[in-house]
């Protein structure tokens, strides 16, 4: 089960994506008080802060042109949403908690707005640093605020993300330019102020750029595979590079599991653990034998110690959509329900917490990672002969699986008929999930937007097998949690029956995704498709 997740929405109205041509932010030698001085303005008194940046973990606050940043001290508790080009600040909400997910944003259309940018997703720290603050008020001859300067001298804190801990750089003054609401052109002459006759220098890159903690970078996802593959890599190599990329997604989301602030960060896990159980079921031929034999289960078995806690945080994450569904029942009829699998979900994460924690997973990981790094800066062993693809070109090699993949998913699929069971549709929907992952790993090697066609029409493929499967496994479970729920006394009757009445929506949509299945699979298998496969193979990874 996985098919809550959820992508960005577009940017709110307002945000500005792109820093505009003028600096707004600057590095300063003069103190605050002699800027002051140097543009007429009006400076406050210094205070300390401890900054946090906060976005979703594959920044999707900063991605639309947003930054939010917290600030913690004596005499200030605030959080700020800004623009990324020019600081403009769009909210501020004064001591009151931390938000972590939209709805914990001050009312207005703001949150509305954003709760379509974050999603599922909640707001983590992703950048922290000391501050000592000034601010500075520009005014025109009417005594009116045109713009506010923001001396900052900055230190950022140790960063102990990625295992690794950064010293913090030597303290720096940074100012920033606030252009106040309906003055932009007053605020664009005074940044060509600043930096003519007070002696500022323009910076390009955003506080936060410097502020990232954890290894992160802003803008980019940890949690997207970035693999880049070159033609005529040997075979082997680009598989540990395949398994080696895919486990540092892992490992940059582990950290998060036990906290789990979303639901995203199991996700994008067990994401990159089933991608490396596939690459490790095609590696046969490339890699030694006897570590596939270690391995695939090893993985295998982590996966299943996953899979109980991902199937509840998809129960809850469609848990209103229930209530969408059967809009004929009373208003508290499935909450019953949904505090069973709060319950349910609660002890599935103690146990995947406590198993991460073991010696036994850290065990695991120091073997694999040791396997995954063990060729590096060694001389290569003589093959025992289960290895004879190892020293192939990647691209040959890849353009052979694929095709057997794809060949395997066309003849499965062309079986299956009207009558056929379900058994046969979750064994293709297995089969189209290897080709998809295969099509993306070995991606680099081939045209990208011939990619993109081919992955498209997969992809529709598997929404209608996820469907048909997805819908059946919830039928099916729901009516076990409501033998459960029928086991307690106080349970309503008008609960089980509600209950009863999500199933069989449930079992309609599995119906619907069923007759829907030859259409969708005509399409994939269409002879244009094919060819399109077969001419991006033999030209981008040769014939295999």
């Amino acid at each position: 089960m996985g098919r809550a997740h959820t992508q960005p929405a577009d940017p709110p109205e307002g945000a500005s994506t792109k820093p505009g041509p003028v600096a707004f932010t600057f590095i300063a030698t003069a103190s605050a008080a002699k800027l002051a001085a140097r543009v007429g303005g009006r400076a406050g008194r210094p205070f300390e802060v401890e900054r946090t940046w906060l976005d979703t973990f594959d920044w999707r606050l900063w991605n639309q042109g947003l930054a939010l940043e917290v600030d913690r001290g004596p005499a200030l508790n605030s959080a700020t949403l800004r623009s990324t080009g020019d600081h403009r600040v769009h909210w501020v909400q004064r001591d009151g908690e931390v938000p972590v997910c939209a709805e914990d944003l001050p009312p207005g259309p703001w949150r509305r707005s954003l709760a379509g940018v974050l999603g599922i997703r909640a707001l983590v720290p992703v950048g922290s640093e000391q501050v000592q603050k000034t601010e500075i008020v520009c005014a025109d001859g009417e005594g009116k605020t045109v713009a506010t300067l923001m001396w900052e001298r900055v230190g950022s804190r140790p960063d102990q993300g990625q295992g690794r801990e950064r010293p913090a750089p030597r303290p720096v003054a940074r100012v920033r330019l606030i252009p106040a609401r309906g003055y932009d052109r007053t605020a664009r002459e005074l940044a060509a102020l600043l930096v003519e006759h007070a002696g500022l220098v323009p910076e390009t890159a955003h506080p936060l750029e410097q502020a990232a903690t954890h290894g992160l970078r802003p803008g980019q996802d940890p949690g997207k595979l970035r693999l880049v593959l070159a033609p005529g890599m040997r075979a082997d190599d680009a598989l540990r590079h395949m398994l080696s990329t895919l486990f540092a997604v892992m490992g940059a989301n582990e950290p998060w599991l036990a906290s789990a602030p979303d639901t995203e960060f199991l996700h994008d896990y067990r994401v990159a653990l089933r991608r490396s159980r596939s690459v490790l079921k095609q590696a046969r031929g490339i890699l030694p034998q006897e570590a596939l034999d270690e391995w695939r289960p090893a993985l295998r078995d982590l996966q299943v110690r996953t899979n109980a806690h991902r199937d509840l945080d998809v129960f809850l994450l469609e848990f209103d959509g229930y209530r969408a569904a059967v809009p004929q029942v009373g208003e508290g009829d499935l909450e019953p329900l949904r505090d069973l699998l709060l319950r349910h979900r609660r002890v599935e994460h103690a146990a995947l917490v406590s198993y991460l924690d073991s010696e036994e997973h850290r065990s695991l990981l120091a073997r694999y990672r040791a396997f995954l790094s063990s060729r590096a800066g060694q001389d290569r062993p003589v093959s025992d002969g289960s290895t004879p693809d190892e020293t192939r070109p990647v691209d040959a090699v890849a353009a052979g699986r694929i095709r057997r993949a794809h060949r395997r998913l066309l003849r499965s699929g062309a079986a299956i008929g009207d009558a056929s069971p379900a058994e046969p549709l979750h064994e293709l929907r297995i089969s189209g999930k290897e080709l998809r992952y295969l099509l993306e790993l070995y991606g680099s090697l081939y045209d990208r937007a011939v990619l993109g066609g081919v992955v498209r029409e997969l992809k529709a493929l598997q929404d209608n097998l996820g469907e048909f499967q997805d819908c059946e496994i919830h039928a099916q479970r729901l009516h076990e949690y409501a033998s459960e729920l029928r086991a307690t006394a106080d349970v309503p009757t008008s609960s089980l029956m509600a209950v009863a009445l999500v199933a069989q929506v449930f079992i309609d949509r599995q119906a619907q995704a069923r007759a829907a299945f030859a259409g969708r699979f005509t399409a994939f298998a269409s002879r244009h498709n094919v060819r399109l496969l077969d001419r991006m193979l033999t030209k981008g990874g040769g014939p295999g």
